[in-house]
């Protein structure tokens, strides 16, 4: 049965197949190499995710900062992860341990996001300046790079849907795409995750919360 949880309750991750897709076999292997954590993440892990839009450049710079500033809270609100690597976990927060030993490259915070002075720009050179991992490619369809974004695409202008796939290849706790996606949160039985997306909701949405908070 499907367990709503934030990790599996009873395998070590690399005991686990790997979804079979020629991008997770790319990912498996730079991340693998990057730090102890990556194999554990894209096997054992499971999450609850809340998106939430805006409608400016002003009001999707401040909400991405107000949801960085709540993270850390809503993640431990959201704790679901009793066992890790097929033992009784031995901390709280077993997801966010995971996520920082993964690749701090693209994981985390951005760079600088809680700045007064962060805009859109430097989100775009912190993107570009990244090693891609993955590229589209016409043969197989997806080829492994270890060039950055910057340096693939620097003689030409990216299409919209290669910017969508290199925001794509991040995984702060908070990323920015289209949308803005909270990404931290362990797997939650539906009716917590109901009441999760009601709380950010709430928060986001709803402007005297938003201008207080």
């Amino acid at each position: 049965r499907a367990l709503t949880i934030g990790y599996h309750p009873t395998a070590a991750a690399r005991d686990l197949e790997l979804i079979p897709k020629r991008r997770y076999q790319f990912m498996n292997l730079y991340l693998g190499e990057r730090d102890i954590y990556g194999p554990c993440m894209m096997r054992g892990s499971a999450s609850t995710q809340v998106s939430i839009d805006y409608t400016s450049t002003a009001d999707c710079l401040r909400k991405l900062r107000l949801a960085v500033a709540l993270v850390p809270m809503l993640s431990l609100m959201c704790d679901n992860a009793p066992v890790f690597e097929g033992k009784p976990r031995e901390h709280q927060l077993v997801r966010t341990d995971i996520w920082q030993h993964v690749d701090n490259d693209r994981c985390g915070l951005v760079p600088d996001v809680l700045d007064p002075s962060f805009d859109l720009r430097r989100y775009a050179e912190y993107i570009l300046d990244t090693v891609a991992i993955l590229i589209p490619c016409q043969q197989q369809r997806w080829c492994y790079s270890d060039r950055t974004f910057g340096d693939i695409y620097a003689a030409r202008t990216m299409t919209r849907a290669e910017v969508e796939h290199a925001v794509s290849m991040f995984f702060n706790d908070v990323r920015l795409k289209n949308f803005i996606e909270l990404r931290h949160w362990d797997s939650l039985p539906i009716e917590r995750a109901e009441r999760l997306t009601e709380i950010v909701s709430s928060l986001f949405y709803v402007p005297e919360h938003r201008d207080r908070l």
